[in-house]
């Protein structure tokens, strides 16, 4: 049996001291332009959410700032965006819009796509449009950018307009009125962005269909480049 004096003798190791430098400890000015570095390479910033609860908040808003879904991930898309705070991060969202191949056969014209293609868009819309109609969100924070593409059309990049000769395939997205006046408004949308030189254009109708229904909407953009890449 161990004696009181040699009970004093033992003692319990000692925790470690904790380092008089840690994240924390660093000044705000630093943390600041660590986070602007860090916030450069935008593809890491989802990895950098879970590092600790400090870091959550500004890296989460960074990768929801700029989104890219397509009409087969609308599931998921929703349940991934059912947090407040993810919604009010979306800046830009680029919608893709997967259609069936298109028919080169006749490539120097003009002429309206589809009714199968007009359906598979009328169909992404509407479920898209029924997702951000139940966000809350600022209103008009948001910058939609819809695209359509063919599968063989999913890596090409125009570079300019078209040349005076030879001009590729152009299909109009006529989607009709009736369509249009039933989908919902959405506030959250500010921004439209759309083509007018691509494989697929969309009809001045169309779009003034689109643009009624985001009543904050405050700019529409039109560009040359229809990429997806």
């Amino acid at each position: 049996m161990t004696n009181n004096k040699e009970a004093k003798q033992l003692q319990l190791p000692q925790a470690p001291r904790r380092p008089d430098w840690g994240w924390g400890r660093l000044p705000a000015e630093l943390r600041i332009k660590i986070f602007d570095l860090m916030l450069l390479d935008r593809p890491s910033c989802s990895s950098y959410v879970s590092v600790c609860s400090e870091w959550q908040p500004i890296f989460e808003q960074a990768t929801f700032a700029y989104l890219t879904v397509d009409q087969n991930r609308m599931a998921e898309f929703r349940r991934i965006m059912s947090l407040q705070q993810r919604q009010q991060a979306v800046k830009h969202l680029w919608f893709c819009i997967e259609i069936q191949d298109r028919d080169d056969s006749r490539v120097d014209c003009w002429k309206s796509m589809s009714h199968a293609n007009v359906v598979i868009i009328e169909e992404a819309i509407r479920d898209l449009f029924n997702i951000l109609k139940t966000w809350k969100t600022p209103h008009g924070n948001i910058t939609l950018h819809p695209v359509a593409y063919a599968p063989q059309d999913r890596f090409k990049r125009l570079s300019g307009p078209p040349p005076i000769q030879g001009l590729p395939y152009i299909g109009i997205v006529d989607l009709s009125k009736d369509f249009l006046v039933s989908l919902p408004e959405v506030p959250a949308v500010g921004g439209l962005v759309l083509c007018i030189y691509a494989p697929y254009v969309w009809k001045t109708a169309t779009i003034q269909g689109l643009v009624n229904r985001f009543p904050k909407l405050r700019e529409v953009h039109q560009e040359l480049d229809n990429s997806t890449e």
